[in-house]
């Protein structure tokens, strides 16, 4: 029974040590960006490569609840250019590359007769 209340103490215990722990992180990633210009703000989330989730997160969690606006800009920009990304690799197949950039074959003409 003892042993069981200790586990239940230790784990609340850690997970307030978690929340603190988070909540000074968010800060200072805050804090870093804000100070940055939108294109090094850019530069600097990149780096990170931040999923789709981590990036709502940090605009939505941490961005928003502030009010710097200035971040959730340059993370909506960074999403737009990671879909334009998307868009224009799905684009690119080689097998439509080969299709569409291969010179005729030799007697193509006679395939009309």
């Amino acid at each position: 029974m003892e042993k069981n209340e200790k586990i239940e103490k230790d784990t609340k215990q850690a997970l307030r040590e978690l929340e603190y722990y988070a909540d000074v992180a968010k800060e200072k990633l805050r804090v870093i960006l804000r100070g940055l210009s939108k294109a090094d703000m850019i530069a600097q989330i990149n780096e990170l490569h931040l999923s789709d989730r981590s990036l709502n997160f940090l605009c939505e969690g941490i961005a928003l609840e502030t009010e710097d606006y200035e971040i959730c800009a340059a993370i909506q920009q960074i999403k737009k250019d990671q879909e334009a990304l998307e868009i224009k690799q799905a684009s690119f197949s080689p097998a439509s590359y080969y299709h569409t950039h291969q010179p005729p074959a030799p007697f193509s003409h006679l395939a009309s007769i």
